[in-house]
Protein backbone atom coordinates (compact mmCIF):
# COMPACT_ATOMS: atom_id res chain seq x y z
CA UNK A 1 0.00 0.00 0.00
CA UNK A 2 2.74 2.62 0.54
CA UNK A 3 4.41 1.94 -2.51
CA UNK A 4 1.17 2.81 -4.50
CA UNK A 5 0.96 5.47 -1.97
CA UNK A 6 3.70 7.12 -3.43
CA UNK A 7 3.16 6.27 -7.38
CA UNK A 8 -0.73 7.66 -7.08
CA UNK A 9 1.03 11.02 -5.41
CA UNK A 10 4.02 11.50 -8.32
CA UNK A 11 1.29 10.62 -10.88
CA UNK A 12 -0.74 13.62 -9.31
CA UNK A 13 -3.90 10.91 -8.27
CA UNK A 14 -5.01 12.61 -5.45
CA UNK A 15 -8.48 11.41 -5.78
CA UNK A 16 -6.88 7.92 -5.03
CA UNK A 17 -4.85 8.45 -2.03
CA UNK A 18 -7.99 9.87 -0.90
CA UNK A 19 -10.12 6.87 -1.33
CA UNK A 20 -7.13 4.89 -0.03
CA UNK A 21 -7.94 6.96 2.95
CA UNK A 22 -10.97 5.24 3.81
CA UNK A 23 -10.10 1.76 3.19
CA UNK A 24 -6.84 1.36 5.32
CA UNK A 25 -6.15 -2.64 5.91
CA UNK A 26 -4.40 -1.33 9.57
CA UNK A 27 -4.10 1.42 11.93
CA UNK A 28 -0.99 2.07 11.17
CA UNK A 29 -1.35 3.03 7.77
CA UNK A 30 -3.36 6.30 8.92
CA UNK A 31 0.08 7.97 9.34
CA UNK A 32 1.41 7.39 6.53
CA UNK A 33 -1.58 8.38 4.64
CA UNK A 34 -2.50 11.51 6.47
CA UNK A 35 0.81 12.65 5.92
CA UNK A 36 0.81 12.04 2.37
CA UNK A 37 -2.94 14.03 2.48
CA UNK A 38 -0.81 17.29 4.21
CA UNK A 39 1.66 17.12 1.59
CA UNK A 40 -0.97 16.89 -1.25
CA UNK A 41 -2.92 19.81 0.41
CA UNK A 42 0.79 22.06 0.61
CA UNK A 43 0.96 21.81 -2.59
CA UNK A 44 -2.23 22.39 -4.01
CA UNK A 45 -2.43 25.62 -1.75
CA UNK A 46 1.27 26.50 -2.82
CA UNK A 47 -0.37 26.27 -6.70
CA UNK A 48 -3.62 28.14 -5.97
CA UNK A 49 -2.10 31.55 -4.31
CA UNK A 50 -0.14 31.63 -7.43
CA UNK A 51 -3.11 30.81 -9.54
CA UNK A 52 -6.05 33.12 -7.50
CA UNK A 53 -6.70 36.19 -6.34
CA UNK A 54 -9.59 34.66 -4.01
CA UNK A 55 -11.37 32.06 -4.48
CA UNK A 56 -14.86 30.99 -2.94
CA UNK A 57 -14.66 29.25 0.52
CA UNK A 58 -17.27 26.34 -1.13
CA UNK A 59 -14.59 26.13 -3.79
CA UNK A 60 -11.56 25.96 -1.43
CA UNK A 61 -12.98 23.09 0.47
CA UNK A 62 -13.66 21.07 -2.68
CA UNK A 63 -9.88 21.67 -3.87
CA UNK A 64 -8.79 21.04 -0.42
CA UNK A 65 -11.16 17.73 -0.19
CA UNK A 66 -11.85 18.99 3.52
CA UNK A 67 -15.67 18.11 4.05
CA UNK A 68 -15.84 20.70 7.54
CA UNK A 69 -15.97 24.03 7.15
CA UNK A 70 -14.31 24.99 10.60
CA UNK A 71 -11.47 22.94 9.71
CA UNK A 72 -10.95 24.67 6.11
CA UNK A 73 -10.97 27.89 8.24
CA UNK A 74 -8.33 26.52 10.41
CA UNK A 75 -6.28 25.16 7.25
CA UNK A 76 -6.31 28.41 5.68
CA UNK A 77 -5.00 29.93 9.36
CA UNK A 78 -2.56 27.49 8.48
CA UNK A 79 -1.33 29.01 5.76
CA UNK A 80 -0.81 32.40 6.17
CA UNK A 81 1.81 34.39 5.28
CA UNK A 82 3.48 30.83 4.31
CA UNK A 83 5.93 31.76 1.13
CA UNK A 84 4.90 35.61 2.15
CA UNK A 85 1.67 35.22 0.60
CA UNK A 86 -1.14 36.09 3.12
CA UNK A 87 -4.09 34.31 3.13
CA UNK A 88 -7.25 36.53 4.09
CA UNK A 89 -11.04 35.44 4.75
CA UNK A 90 -13.68 37.91 3.61
CA UNK A 91 -16.91 37.05 3.65
CA UNK A 92 -17.74 34.03 1.83
CA UNK A 93 -13.98 34.20 -0.07
CA UNK A 94 -10.28 33.43 0.43
CA UNK A 95 -8.01 36.40 -0.67
CA UNK A 96 -4.50 35.55 -1.63
CA UNK A 97 -2.67 38.87 -0.46
CA UNK A 98 1.19 39.01 -1.85
CA UNK A 99 3.37 40.99 -0.19
CA UNK A 100 4.81 43.94 -1.96
CA UNK A 101 8.92 43.88 -2.54
CA UNK A 102 11.19 46.67 -3.29
CA UNK A 103 13.33 46.51 -6.24
CA UNK A 104 16.78 47.42 -5.01
CA UNK A 105 18.64 49.20 -7.87
CA UNK A 106 21.08 48.56 -9.82
CA UNK A 107 24.06 50.63 -9.91
CA UNK A 108 24.65 50.87 -13.48
CA UNK A 109 26.46 54.20 -13.43
CA UNK A 110 28.87 53.16 -10.88
CA UNK A 111 29.38 49.67 -12.38
CA UNK A 112 29.86 51.55 -16.04
CA UNK A 113 32.88 53.64 -14.34
CA UNK A 114 34.33 50.92 -12.61
CA UNK A 115 34.61 48.93 -16.17
CA UNK A 116 36.06 51.94 -17.86
CA UNK A 117 38.98 52.15 -15.33
CA UNK A 118 39.51 48.53 -16.30
CA UNK A 119 39.65 48.97 -19.42
CA UNK A 120 41.59 52.12 -19.19
CA UNK A 121 44.01 49.43 -16.93
CA UNK A 122 44.36 47.06 -19.19
CA UNK A 123 44.73 49.27 -22.06
CA UNK A 124 47.71 50.57 -20.42
CA UNK A 125 49.41 47.43 -19.47
CA UNK A 126 48.76 46.53 -23.26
Amino acid sequence: MPVSLETYFVQGSYQKILTQQQNVPLQAYHFFIDKFVDAIRYEIARSAERSYESLRLSDMQKIFMINDKDQMIAFCKANDHKDRIGWEINGDRLHFVRERKEVAEIPNIKMTNRMLEYATELNRII
